[in-house]
Parts: C-alpha cells; sequence; structure tokens
C-alpha cells in the first residue's frame, strides 16, 4: 500500500492525487487516502481512479454511510 499521508496536512488527500499515485503505482500496490474524504461523491472519485482504502474518522464514516444509504435506498 501507499498512502497519501497522515491525514493531518494541510490539504488532505484530493482525486487527482490518488489517480497520480496510482498511476505510478500500477497494480504492484494498493493507493490509500487520508485526509480529505469527507462525503460519498468525494470517495466514489478516489474509488473511480484506483484508491482502495480511505483513512476516515468515525463521524465522517458515519455520515458517509447515511448518505449512500439515503442514495442507494
Amino acid at each position: 500500500w501507499v498512502k497519501t499521508g497522515t491525514g493531518w496536512a494541510p490539504t488532505g488527500a484530493t482525486v487527482e492525487r490518488c489517480a497520480l499515485m496510482k498511476k505510478a503505482v500500477g497494480d504492484r500496490c494498493g493507493v490509500k487516502a487520508a485526509g480529505g474524504v469527507r462525503t460519498l461523491a468525494t470517495l466514489l472519485d478516489m474509488y473511480a481512479v484506483g484508491t482502495r482504502r480511505f483513512g476516515i474518522g468515525v463521524k465522517t464514516a458515519r455520515a458517509i454511510l447515511d448518505e449512500a444509504a439515503t442514495r442507494f435506498a
């Protein structure tokens, strides 16, 4: 796994950074996004570019799961 950072950086992960990392590592390892993942839309965009793990807090995870339940119900 490669990771965007600790999640404590000022900007956190972005879709563009995750895509660049996936391009660099290819299928040799996975990409983990830390920080910056606060909505379902962001999570899905990051997933679309190859991110497979997400470093998010419990409060944010609950909000994303609630959003997913509403959106995909």
